[in-house]
């Protein structure tokens, strides 16, 4: 069901030295896309190109900027999206490995999180993308691996100037992208318990050894999204223990908020995966009175 990548082969990278930049995953896209969407009380500016000079044509440190980079695997658009901030090359190198969990970094001027997003369903398959979010004094930057995102809604808003965000500093924003990507992990909890319920009735009715398949496989993409969901929580939490002073007080608020959020999707996961290991008693209960109904029926044959 769900698109997994538990660990990312790292033999590129063996041997190099730190801060080596080199990108580990999957290339989802062709083209490189470099937006630019600034904004302050009064206006909003958006631009969109595929290089830095986006950013030193129309970059305004007296508004919120609001950078995002499509194209993961683009090192040389990553490298210069960091020059042109001064992000520490540690951090470059973080972003361009997708594989790892959820973490956050705290550098003089800005900090990091990495996360996980869904991004869409096919049939049954559920794929996450790696997001990376680094919060400075006057901007906040969103590094994709793929085109298309959940920030359609907030992006829109933001260009019509009716978004809240446009009355308030950049950590808002940060936390406003990280409670978008946090609902979208609600999308697949709900795809998944659809699923469970489909599952518990082909068992009632039509018991299959695809059955079996389709509940291991319900268990596997349970066992992700914990991967996914704790480590998040983790980093989450130490944002807001740490208080760093790019993180208004107001806005810790708002992130405990979604700190709630992460925990309710982790304990229902924690359900679910309960619901399952029920769903396999079930279904081998089900084979087993079957098998005995047809041991029923050939010993009477054998007696007639």
């Amino acid at each position: 069901m769900a698109k997994r990548h538990f660990s990312k082969k790292q033999s590129k990278s063996a041997g190099l030295p730190p801060g080596a930049l080199i990108h580990l995953g999957e290339q989802y896209s062709e083209n490189v896309s470099l937006e630019l969407l600034g904004y302050s009380k009064s206006k909003v500016s958006h631009h969109v190109g595929s290089t830095i000079e986006i950013l030193k044509k129309n970059y305004q440190p007296q508004q919120i900027n609001w950078v995002n980079l499509v194209g993961l695997h683009d090192v040389t658009a990553v490298k210069d999206l960091g020059e042109f901030f001064g992000l520490h090359v540690l951090l470059l190198e973080d972003i361009l490995n997708t594989g790892q969990r959820a973490k956050v970094e705290f550098y003089k001027d800005h900090l990091s999180l990495s996360l996980k997003m869904f991004h869409h369903f096919e049939g049954q398959e559920v794929h996450y993308e790696q997001i990376a979010l680094v919060l400075g004094k006057d901007y906040v930057i969103c590094f994709q691996e793929r085109e298309g995102d959940a920030f359609d809604t907030l992006r829109e808003r933001l260009k019509s100037a009716q978004a809240k965000a446009m009355l308030k500093s950049a950590d808002y924003l940060f936390y406003r992208l990280i409670d978008i990507i946090v609902d979208t992990h609600y999308a697949v909890l709900e795809h998944i318990g659809e699923s469970i319920e489909r599952v518990e009735k082909q068992i009632f009715s039509d018991p299959t050894p695809n059955t079996l398949q389709n509940i291991q496989t319900l268990k596997g993409d349970l066992i992700y999204l914990r991967r996914i969901v704790v480590p998040l929580r983790e980093a989450i939490a130490k944002i807001i223990r740490e208080e760093p002073e790019l993180i208004r007080e107001d806005t810790v608020k708002y992130l405990n908020d979604a700190n709630d959020h992460i925990i309710q999707v982790s304990e229902s996961a924690d359900s679910y995966r309960d619901t399952i290991s029920s769903l396999t008693d079930m279904y081998m209960t089900v084979i087993s009175n079957r098998m005995n109904e047809v041991m029923k029926v050939l010993t009477i044959i054998a007696t007639i």
